[in-house]
């Protein structure tokens, strides 16, 4: 148990410090590059292990366990760092939510794994309800960030900037949080109402608001696949 705090914690602080290299490294694409990528794949090993560890007991080869796996925070975003990883894609939004668990999973690993055998660190522990206490406020702030870089790929794939799969896995990824996740439920509840009231508007074309229904409609769809 303390040896898989120890590693989750040496590998999500090794996320946290390539994403913060990856930001400030402006000037040097190259290292801004390569510490994107660095963070990605810590991502890929602390979810994989993680994923690995609390179902290595019933995992089985069929499709309808993959199904009942991609339902799981810990194979959903291990999915999206594999695949944001393979395509090239670089993007500071596909860091931020990494980001934000990554900064919990420290704590979490410190509480759990660091604590018990160092009395010194009890010290951090009004800095660790602190975080806890903002568990939920976090957790909407990467749904929002994860919404936010969906309709962002939208707007890049009509400017020809990224490709169209790098949307569609992205809002495929979406679906899967919108299924698992009440912070992702919540964020495209209150992003749907302000956009009704828009194409819904006096003023707003009835086309305009027929057409937003019908994509309403096809993203429920996708979503419920």
């Amino acid at each position: 148990m303390a040896s898989f705090y120890l590693f989750q914690f040496a590998v999500n602080l090794f996320l946290l410090i390539n994403a913060v290299v990856h930001i400030v490294a402006v000037f040097s694409p190259r290292i801004a590059v390569a510490s994107y990528r660095r963070a990605l794949m810590a991502a890929l090993v602390s979810y994989g292990v993680s994923l690995y560890r609390a179902n290595r007991q019933r995992m089985q080869p069929t499709l309808q366990a993959f199904r009942q796996l991609m339902l799981t925070t810990d194979a959903q975003y291990f999915m999206y760092a594999l695949v944001m990883l393979g395509m090239g894609y670089v993007n500071v939004f596909v860091l931020g939510p990494l980001v934000i668990y990554a900064t919990y999973n420290v704590a979490v690993a410190v509480d759990k794994g660091f604590k018990p055998k160092l009395p010194v660190l009890r010290r951090l522990d009004p800095a660790l309800k602190w975080l806890y206490s903002r568990s939920e406020p976090a957790q909407l702030y990467a749904a929002l960030l994860e919404v936010m870089f969906g309709v962002i790929l939208v707007l890049n794939v009509i400017t020809g900037q990224c490709s169209v799969f790098v949307l569609m896995m992205h809002w495929n990824f979406l679906s899967y949080r919108y299924q698992t996740a009440v912070p992702t439920q919540i964020v495209f509840g209150q992003l749907r109402v302000m956009l009704d009231q828009a194409f819904h508007h006096r003023r707003c074309p009835r086309p305009l608001g027929g057409l937003w229904d019908k994509l309403v409609g096809f993203l429920r769809m996708m979503g419920s696949r």
